[in-house]
């Protein structure tokens, strides 16, 4: 019996009894040929009845439709082109669907005024670029804002270690005049090479330059003798002269706004926080006191128990550290 024999002519329906015919005549049971082909009893039963509704997706039901007929020896090309007919109704609709749908999304964008749309594209162009440069400059003037200020917030593991230096001796002729060591941060750098490491000179009237380096003339109320060269063997010492009154007055006035930090000998705060422009901080405490200066470029003056003192050798990126001692 050919394939042809068993479709028939009748094109009008999917001939599921066809296929029925065709599985007997090879000699498989339903129950056989349904696990041979690995089918759902569900699926198998439909295929047999004609029932392609429940043959779910139609791109399964081909791949059974295909699988059933190879196995019992029929061609699926006409079992297939049966099923397309069947389903052919819902696929038009479908189709018809979503035509309808484009050629409506079609007349909508061919409705909308392209100067109008150019318009909001570069309205919406030019509002990113502002913003871009709005958190730009915001970002720069934080930068200039802080970069002083933010350094300081430190903590004090971070001060570099301060070594105490002997005070030079006093000058020719002068019994009550002392002078005041003041130490000053030793780094790495200055232990390998002290013969470079920075150095304050005070004022001092009629004062005799020095050819040896590190050597620091402080004032004489009494004689303007001239002072003898001192070889100090540690770098970076500051001498400055003590007040009649014996105490330890620290004065600065600052130029711009700046953040300070003052501590005395028992590390108690004298000062903390930020001295406005145009401020003159004046502050007395046990030596040796410990100076902070978030902007060094925003200090007028600095001096200490009457002395001027050079913040340059102790300015890193702007900030200033320095140890003050009698």
């Amino acid at each position: 019996m050919s394939d042809h024999d068993l479709l028939g002519d009748d094109l009008s329906g999917f001939a599921a009894h066809k296929l029925v015919a065709a599985r007997e005549s090879m000699g498989y049971t339903a129950s056989a040929l349904q696990r041979e082909l690995k089918l759902t009893t569900q699926v198998f039963t439909a295929l047999e009845e004609g029932d392609l509704e429940s043959l779910g997706a139609p791109v399964f039901a081909r791949g059974y439709i295909r699988a059933y007929c190879g196995r019992v020896g029929l061609e699926p090309g006409p079992f297939i082109e049966h099923y397309n007919i069947a389903v052919g109704e819902v696929t038009t609709k479908r189709k018809s669907v979503v035509q309808s749908a484009g050629a409506a999304t079609k007349k909508t964008v061919l409705k909308l005024n392209p100067q109008k749309a150019s318009s909001v594209l570069t309205l919406l162009f030019r509002l990113v670029i502002i913003a871009v440069l709005l958190s730009g400059v915001a970002y720069g003037v934080m930068q200039v804002n802080w970069s002083g200020i933010g350094s300081s917030f430190t903590s004090d593991a971070e001060t570099p270690a301060v070594e105490e230096v002997p005070a030079l001796p006093p000058m020719q002729g002068d019994g009550e005049s002392s002078s005041i060591a003041i130490p000053v941060p030793i780094s790495n750098s200055v232990e390998s090479a002290p013969a470079e490491a920075p150095s304050i000179q005070l004022n001092t009237p009629e004062e005799k330059p020095d050819t040896a380096p590190q050597v620091v003339a402080v004032k004489s109320s009494e004689t303007t003798a001239k002072p003898d060269a001192v070889d100090v063997s540690q770098p970076a010492q500051v001498a400055t002269k003590q007040a009649s009154s014996g105490g330890n007055d620290l004065v600065i006035t600052f130029s711009e706004v700046s953040w300070v930090n003052i501590k005395d000998a028992n590390d108690a705060a004298l000062f903390n926080g930020l001295a406005a422009k145009g401020k003159k901080l004046e502050l007395s405490g046990k030596a040796p006191l410990s100076v902070v200066i978030g902007r060094a470029d925003a200090v007028g003056s600095i001096t200490f128990n009457g002395s001027t003192v050079d913040l340059g050798p102790h300015t890193r990126k702007n900030v200033a550290r320095i140890t003050l001692s009698r």
